[in-house]
């Protein structure tokens, strides 16, 4: 699922995190190398409602940035 959500979006690297709307639900998703190719898994507490719309939505996705190094002391 995640590569046809890249390719969708026409992005050249696949994100690591993508806020979606799918049917009553909504939250945060992330690859789950656990899950089978096409599988998405919503908890309990992302749906909001009941629903039968069911086109995966696409609200935000993690982009590179600029990103301080951490340093340990």
């Amino acid at each position: 699922m995640l590569r046809q959500v890249t390719k969708s979006l026409s992005l050249r690297i696949s994100p690591s995190a993508f806020q979606i709307r799918y049917g009553g639900c909504k939250g945060v998703v992330s690859l789950c190398p656990g899950l089978e190719d096409g599988q998405l898994h919503v908890r309990k507490s992302m749906e909001k409602f009941k629903s039968d719309h069911h086109e995966l939505e696409v609200v935000q996705y993690t982009k590179p940035g600029n990103f301080l190094p951490l340093f340990f002391l």
